[in-house]
């Protein structure tokens, strides 16, 4: 099995490649799978559920490993309660979908994994990158995809991209 993990910021086109390349590698690989844009394409209380279910799983299979995520996240001084729950759910979620294609065999294609949401944690952290890489490299060693896919645009196009968007799903503003 391979898991692959599509970073970048947010509108550059990590779901469209993941997309893309899905399709382009299944006739060569039946057991191709993307859980996040699955989930992410459900309605809202569905897509909740399904993140809360692999979030549960994971803090299950692994307590003492979730324990160690939620205490990195906690020490990154997030500015409110909300963006804490908010990134510290989502890291638990992307963990607990590595964490199950791990269990699996084939393709998984991330276009939102654990280094992606570790850029969410640190977006709005006073803390500096390296000590959040040097804070999160114990618990990212445990859950790292098998490839990590850069995913770049100019800003115009990234920015044109956000303005498009109507469900207003990002903390990233064009």
């Amino acid at each position: 099995n391979a898991v692959v993990e599509f970073v970048g910021l947010p509108g550059v086109g990590k779901s469209t490649l993941s997309r893309r390349t899905a399709a382009t590698i299944a006739s060569d690989h039946p057991r191709v799978t993307e859980p996040i844009s699955r989930i992410e394409n459900r309605s809202g209380p569905s897509r909740i559920l399904s993140k809360g279910w692999y979030a549960a799983e994971n803090t299950l299979r692994r307590p003492r490993t979730a324990i160690d995520g939620l205490q990195c996240i906690r020490a990154t001084e997030q500015p409110t309660t909300g963006d804490l729950v908010r990134v510290a759910f989502n890291f638990q979620y992307v963990s607990g979908v590595v964490t199950r294609a791990r269990s699996t065999t084939g393709v998984t294609l991330l276009d939102q994994g654990p280094y992606q949401a570790l850029w969410s944690i640190g977006l709005r952290s006073p803390a500096d990158w390296p000590d959040l890489l040097d804070r999160f490299e114990n618990h990212l060693s445990r859950i790292a995809p098998d490839l990590v896919v850069l995913v770049e645009a100019d800003t115009e196009t990234i920015a044109d991209r956000l303005r498009s968007r109507t469900d207003g799903d990002t903390r990233f503003a064009p």
